[in-house]
């Protein structure tokens, strides 16, 4: 089936990484082995035997559910590969992005795993990992729009992004002359861009990438 978006990259590098703080219902969990020698499982989760993941999902490729209903992706997978080196479950629990480092905060989950750039304000708030993945940001547009190349393009235009995400600081800062409408989860920002109420999605260019290839 021929895509009908195009996608074009900003090349403003961020790295992603997972987020953490020193039993719900729309969770889902995986189970593991026994820990590996020498690991050892930390105290005081949310859910003894379980790491509990906040994560904004849909947002392929990094956290999504499969067609079997399991959370995967590449935090998701990266995560639970780590809880098996402990010999500890996962469950995730999806929260819309902005105001899911606060979730953390208030000891809902135990990380946060969710496609996160590190920037100086949420360093107040959270611990990082070590970053794991560069991610560009990007311009997703129509295949059959001819007038936008480049941010530049987006005088005049509507750009949409996801509430609380360097996409969305980004497009303020950059963006001269745009219109910038928030969404809040990526699913907006997709049927936003369909129906033509927007005319660019700026975000991370994996997943801008993810989705031009469908």
């Amino acid at each position: 089936m021929r895509s009908t978006t195009r996608l074009l990259a900003l090349l403003v590098p961020t790295a992603l990484l997972f987020a953490a703080c020193g039993d719900d219902a729309d969770s889902s969990s995986t189970t593991t082995s026994p820990p590996a020698d020498g690991v050892t499982a930390p105290d005081g989760l949310v859910s003894d035997g379980t790491i509990t993941i906040c994560s904004d999902t849909p947002y392929e490729p990094f956290e999504f559910q499969d067609d079997s209903g399991n959370d995967t992706g590449f935090d998701i997978d990266l995560v639970a590969a780590i809880g098996d080196q402990a010999g500890l479950d996962t469950s995730v629990i999806d929260l819309p992005f902005d105001g899911i480092l606060g979730s953390l905060a208030a000891g809902d989950c135990d990380v946060v795993a969710s496609a996160v750039t590190i920037t100086d304000e949420r360093a107040q708030q959270v611990d990082f990992s070590t970053p794991y993945f560069d991610a560009d940001q990007s311009l997703l547009i129509k295949a059959d729009n001819t007038e936008i190349s480049a941010i530049a393009d987006l005088d005049g235009k509507t750009v949409g992004v996801q509430t609380g995400t360097t996409g969305e600081a980004y497009a303020n800062d950059n963006a001269t002359g745009a219109t910038v409408k928030s969404f809040e989860d990526a699913d907006g920002l997709f049927a936003a861009l369909e129906s033509g109420d927007i005319q660019a999605i700026l975000q991370d260019l994996p997943v801008n990438g993810y989705r031009s290839t469908k």
